[in-house]
């Protein structure tokens, strides 16, 4: 175990000779490590940071089991390991303790902000997304006619998938899938199957002639 860490407390303790012999405290945790078998010594990490700091119980732990969820799946001609595996993390973090927001001036004076912490149906980023729009008329136009011709679960699916194409995922439906649940086959059937209820309604609705040359229903899987 090694320790690039130079905040409050955090320091390493282990029973190299058993619970009942003496314990030894390892608390130079700037540039450091320890060597031993972990799988057979007790040893625990002390509180990281002040003690009225708050506590992200699991959450370390809850991170590396999807990772190890996921792990089995990746395929070495999709997205690259750390790119899913910091999504997956992300996700897990984002339910755990909330999404990291900037909160604008302006947003204070409007009450319109993201409170952290609060669980929400949709990610964080798809809700960005969405704050995205108030200023944007037609990508908010093209979200509402998204919401009325698909289910919020493919809606959450499209605009997923949109937003890990714009990351650069080499495997976009790929990762969509760890992060929705989904295959990837059903994630591309999602994202196609949505485009062509929206090119039908658009032909069906003049009004929604703005919408033809959106990047969605030009982009492909």
């Amino acid at each position: 175990m090694a320790w690039f860490y130079t905040g409050e407390r955090g320091f390493f303790r282990y029973w190299p000779d058993g619970r009942d012999a003496p314990s030894v405290r390892h608390d130079n945790v700037w540039n450091t490590a320890v060597v031993g078998d972990n799988d057979f010594m007790h040893h625990q990490v002390e509180r990281v940071g002040p003690v009225d700091a708050e506590r992200i119980d699991g959450l370390t732990i809850d991170a590396a089991l999807v990772v190890v969820k996921y792990a089995g799946t990746w395929k070495p001609w999709g997205a690259l390991p750390w790119t899913w595996a910091y999504r997956a993390i992300e996700e897990v973090v984002w339910s755990g303790i909330g999404h990291n927001t900037t909160e604008l001036e302006e947003w204070h004076q409007v009450g319109n902000r993201t409170p952290v912490g609060v669980p929400s149906p949709r990610s964080a980023r798809i809700a960005d997304v969405e704050r995205l729009a108030e200023g944007r008329p037609e990508l908010a136009l093209f979200l509402e006619v998204l919401a009325t011709e698909v289910s919020e679960r493919d809606y959450g699916v499209v605009l997923e998938y949109e937003l890990q194409k714009a990351d650069g995922v080499r495997a976009p439906s790929e990762t969509t899938a760890l992060l929705t649940g989904l295959k990837a086959p059903n994630v591309r059937q999602v994202f196609r199957r949505s485009r062509k209820k929206l090119v039908r309604r658009i032909d069906a609705d003049p009004g929604l002639e703005v919408l033809r040359g959106f990047w969605f229903l030009a982009s492909s899987d």
